[in-house]
Formats: C-alpha cells, sequence, structure tokens
C-alpha cells in the first residue's frame, strides 16, 4: 500500500464492513490504523479478508495499535 489510490481501495473494504467507523492510512509505512465503534467487534479474519478482498496482505494484526500492509 504505497499510494493514496491504495490507501482509499483498503479503506473502502474495510469501511464496508459492520462497526468500522474510521480507517487512517499511511501509504509511506504501509500502517494502517482501523477504528471500531464502540460496541462492535471484528476478528482478525474479517479485518484480513477485506483488506485481501481489496488486492492486499497484512504483515500482523496488532489489538489497538497500527496493522502493517503491502500489496
Amino acid at each position: 500500500m504505497n499510494c493514496s489510490v491504495c490507501v482509499a481501495t483498503v479503506s473502502q473494504s474495510l469501511k464496508a464492513l459492520a462497526g468500522v467507523e474510521a480507517t487512517q492510512a499511511n501509504p509511506t509505512t504501509g500502517q494502517l490504523t482501523v477504528t471500531l465503534a464502540p460496541g462492535h467487534r471484528l476478528t482478525a479474519a474479517d479485518l484480513t479478508r477485506a483488506v485481501e478482498n481489496a488486492g492486499y496482505t497484512l504483515d500482523r494484526i496488532t489489538p489497538g495499535a497500527t496493522v502493517p500492509g503491502k500489496p
């Protein structure tokens, strides 16, 4: 994820999930932060699937932290 189009594609895929309140991505570092609405829970599999459906992969998911991703 290294350009603004990449960021928009991944963000749109994640925001389509019920409970995703916001996303913030840094194309330079490839880090993505997902903010969930209060009371909503998504699994790592849910987030991974959304990112993969957008054509990207995740290196890792850290609760309460950023999620690095790459094409």
